[in-house]
């Protein structure tokens, strides 16, 4: 699951959904 320049993907040993910017580095942890 991925759109643009950002990479999804669940981490499953904290339950949250990651969004990670391949152009910038930076992850952007969104609760669930």
């Amino acid at each position: 699951m991925s759109a643009g320049p950002y990479t999804w993907y669940k981490d499953t040993r904290t339950g949250k959904t990651i969004c990670k910017n391949k152009q910038l580095t930076q992850q952007v942890i969104h609760l669930v």
